[in-house]
């Protein structure tokens, strides 16, 4: 087996993650870089791995963004009545009666 198949191995769970446009852009970029010059086998490795954390980066800021829209869009908030999420604090008055 060879070192590089120990290397791509780590990388199978952030590929398996992403979607096929994200791979497709990595395949354009990597294409687009190594036609410029020839590289070594770990730099090679090292620039496939560090453009899947950069479109792993940006395919989880994506997916935040979007959540957040249809949360928002989805449902307006009430200022007045706010729907609180999870526990809801309480305040409880103690009423003094005089005897």
């Amino acid at each position: 087996e060879a070192p590089a198949d120990h290397y791509l191995d780590d990388l199978r769970p952030i590929v398996s993650k992403m979607s096929p446009e994200s791979c497709a852009a990595i395949a354009v970029k990597l294409d687009s870089l190594t036609g410029e010059r020839s590289y070594t086998t770990p730099d090679l490795l090292t620039l496939i791995k560090s453009l899947l954390h950069e479109r792993d980066s940006m395919q989880n800021i994506d997916r935040t963004v979007r959540a957040a829209k249809e949360v928002r869009l989805g449902k307006r908030m009430n200022k007045v009545h706010p729907e609180l999420k999870g526990r809801q604090a309480t305040v409880s008055f103690i009423v003094e009666s005089k005897m």
